[in-house]
């Protein structure tokens, strides 16, 4: 289930190991009078004499930074001489590398002969293995301690990427990687930090390999520095009938490079150009880098209904919506409610004060020819592998999702109510009713607090239940009435609570529909896909009336959260209640300086601000000794965007302001 804690303050920091902690250096820069390998802006390359160092520290087990010898997706080539090491441990071709061997000739040809040359599955294998253990180092750097269970879209094999579909640049960024501060790849080095080296081919092909596992999880990569440490020999043989010999011996130098891998928040801005193609160490072998414009299609499709719940203080708001995020059954004291209160206060009293958001999710469940649909499936903390709302996001992809806000029903927090049922418009509003309202329960467990136990002798005659109900009529809003606490409820008080509800819609012209109950509903609680017939009970109801009118309807659903009967009616109801069509302009009073237009004309974009929230600078994506720290404090706007798009980078203006009168 995810809570607070799948939250951590303070992750691991991505610093370079080739930098002391006390270091002030930016970059390493050295004229080393060697030929600059990398293109578009990259460092100059350094010997590694420059740097002062023999060696990195071994490479930690955890945290965001992740050595590799290389990249390739084939066995290296067999070196008949290698001035940086003679044995790496945890190499494959540690057996083929000698130092400084005078072997014949022909002997180094048998050995190249006889490593196997990789198959295509193999290599796309190694391929998906590399880019599993990229997302995990880039999530090591995140706060937010999720694992998605997206399907990965895994990149193809860079030389067959014109032949099978593959990304053909950035792709959408991964659900839980926006707030990664990146991974740093240490190419060339041992696990032990000793430096190998690698070729200028095998450089170059290393880091065009990383820049596809990057594209796939919508990650970019930029090249902090290149060493030259060291030279090797290896024969290579000669394909011409014109020379005598048939063997070229090849003298080459070493490299190690630091790659940082950052999630690419730029994705959403228009006509952007992104090259999947690595230039590479050498320009001779440098890739002609196809450059292919970015999809516009990077924004999720899947459909996202606002719910609001309201009620009055002990109907069960709370309480229903843990059993519908949780499926879990309430034991009649609060249990399901737990993970979605904030404040101890509200543990310890029972009362929610504040607005609570919760995230349901729906999945469509299709055939294997991915045309016909079986059925909907509930995706919630009580599916598999979800441990967080980016969980829910990538498993409910392509259904529907459900934003949920519980709220105060105290009269105390009537400002709080108030804010919840408009703040952030919401599509439906859920009143919930205790079935026990009108009852005398005598202090028992679990029972509906009545006016007098509120206020006193000051509460008599007053009904809270009704008043929320003429509230959300007196607002217009689209409306359900959610029955709760079944379970403690005689027939004779139900029978009085569903009379008062149907009364006060009838005095306000809104014509109910009852759902059916069944007391069988909760044998089947605990499965996580609904009904067909609860599903096409809803299907009738919103057909009866057509599209126009179906917010005019108030449909009621009788629910316990104890005993789990009406919840998978409830759960049908969220997945199948229609959308509103988006909000147009308005013509706003603002004068025409502010909006950039004329008098009287909407702003391009609306947001409205619910909360503001502070964030510290220094958790923005930096690395420490590379592009330094940075202080201050970052705001974070949480709100609803009524119309308009916002891109990055754009200037907004924030009120409020000066009207025109």
């Amino acid at each position: 289930m995810a809570s607070v804690f799948t939250y951590d303050p303070d992750p691991p920091k991505v610093s370079s190991p080739w930098l002391s902690p006390s270091s002030s250096i930016s970059r390493l820069v050295a004229d080393s009078g060697a030929e600059d390998p990398i293109e578009l802006g990259s460092p100059r390359p350094a010997m590694l004499a420059d740097c002062g160092i023999t060696k990195l520290e071994a490479e930690p087990q955890d945290g965001p930074t992740e050595y590799k010898l290389h990249i390739l997706l084939r066995p290296r080539r067999s070196f008949s001489a290698l001035s940086t090491v003679q044995h790496v441990s945890g190499s494959y071709q540690s057996k083929l590398h000698s130092h400084r061997s005078q072997a014949p000739l022909i002997l180094k040809k048998e050995r190249s002969s006889s490593v196997p040359v990789p198959t295509s599955q193999s290599r796309q294998n190694r391929l998906q293995n590399l880019t599993t253990q990229l997302l995990w180092r880039l999530q090591q750097s995140s706060p937010y301690h999720s694992s998605s269970t997206a399907n990965l879209v895994l990149p193809v094999l860079p030389e067959e990427s014109s032949k099978v579909g593959g990304p053909a640049g950035p792709g959408r960024l991964l659900p839980g990687l926006e707030e990664s501060r990146g991974a740093l790849y240490e190419i060339g080095v041992s696990d032990d930090g000793t430096f190998v080296g690698l070729t200028a081919d095998e450089m170059e092909e290393s880091l065009t390999n990383l820049r596809a596992m990057a594209a796939s999880l919508g990650c970019k990569v930029e090249v902090l520095r290149t060493v030259i440490v060291g030279d090797c020999e290896w024969v290579e043989k000669i394909n011409s009938k014109k020379k005598k010999k048939p063997h070229k011996l090849r003298t080459e130098q070493l490299w190690v490079a630091e790659a940082l891998v950052l999630p690419d928040l730029g994705l959403r801005k228009q006509n952007t150009i992104v090259t999947l193609g690595v230039t590479g160490i050498n320009p001779n072998h440098a890739p002609s880098g196809d450059r292919t414009p970015l999809s516009q299609d990077t924004e999720s499709q899947t459909e996202q209904l606002r719910v609001s719940l309201t009620g009055s203080t002990t109907s069960g708001k709370s309480s229903l919506i843990g059993t519908l995020s949780t499926s879990t059954l309430d034991n009649g004291r609060g249990k399901s409610r737990l993970s979605l209160l904030k404040h101890r206060h509200e543990i310890a009293s029972g009362v929610t004060s504040s607005v609570a958001p919760e995230l349901i999710g729906y999945r469509n469940l299709s055939m294997r020819d991915g045309d016909t649909t079986m059925g909907t499936e509930v995706v919630n903390y009580a599916s598999g592998n979800v441990s967080s709302w980016n969980d829910i996001h990538s498993a409910a992809e392509d259904g529907r999702l459900v934003f949920v806000t519980d709220s105060a029903g105290h009269p105390r927090y009537r400002r709080t109510i108030i804010r919840n049922l408009v703040s952030w418009a919401p599509h439906w509003t859920i009143c919930c009713v205790a079935a026990d309202d009108d009852e005398d329960d005598g202090g028992r467990i679990g029972a509906t607090a009545s006016a007098e136990e509120i206020f006193g002798s000051a509460g008599a005659g007053v009904n809270l239940s009704k008043a929320h109900l003429e509230l959300c009529l007196d607002l217009g809003l689209s409306l359900v009435v959610v029955i709760t606490k079944l379970d403690l409820a005689s027939k004779t008080g139900l029978r009085q609570t569903l009379a008062k509800v149907l009364s006060t819609l009838k005095a306000a012209g809104r014509p109910p529909v009852m759902l059916s109950t069944t007391s069988k509903e909760h044998q089947d609680f605990q499965s996580q896909s609904l009904a067909d017939s609860e599903e096409d009970e809803i299907r009738r109801m919103l057909a009866s009336v057509g599209g126009e009118k179906a917010d005019m309807l108030v449909p009621i659903v009788l629910t316990s959260a104890v005993s789990g009967t009406g919840i998978g009616k409830l759960h049908a109801l969220l997945r199948h209640l229609p959308i509103p069509p988006p909000v147009r302009p308005k013509v706003s009073p603002i004068s025409a300086d502010i909006t950039s237009g004329l008098p009287g004309a909407p702003p391009v974009s609306l947001f409205h601000i619910d909360e503001i929230f502070e964030k510290s600078n220094t958790q923005m994506h930096s690395i420490q000794g590379v592009n330094g720290p940075s202080a201050g404090q970052l705001l974070i706007l949480s709100g609803h965007m009524r119309y308009g798009v916002f891109s990055v980078g754009e200037e907004l203006l924030v009120g409020p302001m000066a009207l025109d009168t």
